[in-house]
């Protein structure tokens, strides 16, 4: 038998809307129809039942967490401060903000290679992965950060005909989330047997002070929003053209339709996010709950193909 059941916890808020717009913009000889979609989802915890951030984890190393007023797979982040030029000191400080004092009233300093990640801690101070503020740096001084949903997404498909002639071209997009790179952070200096990214050209070095890429010194990337970019994109979801020939042409040749066409799909995306595609997420895991929560975490997801086919049909 079973000593255990799985049951549903908490409280989550969930609504959303979806538009849908029709327009036959010319319709002579010369056709042009325009269809738009446009929607918007949220959630919102409400009741984590008093767990923590942690008690959701995926089991995954996407950051995604349930936290109480925000969506479901918020990121939950120590900030990212940028690399040290060069070799140098960091003032330590108490988790309460006020800084670390030695026996003789001095501020505590620790030593700093150049090359080395900075981080934020939660009062705003500097501090690094080797010497976090307290002592802590996933346990205290994570914070939710972008937002795995979109403030709006869709598409918008246009239609022309002339004389047997078609075209069309679908756009698809989504604006206003974030995804944490679980991929750029083994692919940006930490070897491990993975193929590096070019970012890792930019790389620290004493020639190349002025970087967020840090040196190349076998370190191995924690996860902090340095790897948090915004996935807004507009892509060309589809491309066709098309031309269907005359009746009187083709009863010539004992038919009753011809059409001859070309179609291309994803030929072009336009994003700030440096990753693979920002429509692919996590691969599925078969635990639902990972699924659930890392689904704004992708990690070497393989992306979108770009397909272009011709094609015949033909009417007998």
């Amino acid at each position: 038998g079973y000593d255990g059941v799985w049951q549903n916890i908490g409280q989550l808020e969930n609504w959303g809307m979806e538009f849908s717009l029709t327009s036959r913009n010319i319709n002579r000889k010369f056709k042009w129809e325009t269809n738009l979609n446009l929607a918007f989802n949220r959630n919102k915890v409400l009741d984590a039942a008093g767990l923590p951030p942690d008690a959701f984890e995926s089991g995954q190393p996407g950051e995604g967490r349930v936290i109480e007023g925000y969506p479901v797979g918020q990121a939950f982040l120590v900030e990212f401060a940028g690399v040290q030029r060069e070799d140098g000191q960091i003032g330590a400080y108490n988790l309460d903000g006020s800084p670390m004092l030695d026996g003789g009233g001095n501020q505590v300093m620790y030593d700093v290679n150049g090359g080395t990640e900075l981080f934020y801690d939660r009062n705003g101070n500097l501090m690094t992965y080797a010497n976090p503020t307290g002592g802590l740096f996933y346990e205290y001084h994570r914070k939710p950060m972008g937002s795995p949903l979109p403030i709006f997404y869709g598409g918008i498909t246009n239609t022309l005909s002339y004389a047997g002639v078609e075209l069309g071209f679908m756009f698809s997009f989504a604006y206003g989330n974030t995804l944490y790179d679980d991929a750029a952070k083994t692919q940006i200096g930490n070897w491990q047997s993975i193929a590096q990214r070019r970012d890792i050209l930019d790389a620290w070095s004493p020639d190349n002070p002025d970087t967020d890429v840090p040196g190349l010194n076998g370190y191995v990337p924690v996860n902090s929003s340095r790897f948090l970019y915004d996935a807004s994109y507009l892509r060309l979801r589809s491309l066709s053209l098309g031309y269907t020939f005359s009746k009187k042409m083709v009863e010539k040749i004992k038919l009753q339709k011809l059409r001859i066409y070309v179609k291309g799909g994803n030929l072009w995306t336009l994003t700030a996010f440096p990753g693979w595609d920002p429509e692919v997420l996590r691969n599925v895991d078969p635990n639902s709950q990972a699924g659930n929560v890392s689904f704004a975490g992708p990690y070497l997801g393989t992306p979108q193909a770009r397909t272009i086919s011709f094609g015949i049909q033909i009417g007998l």
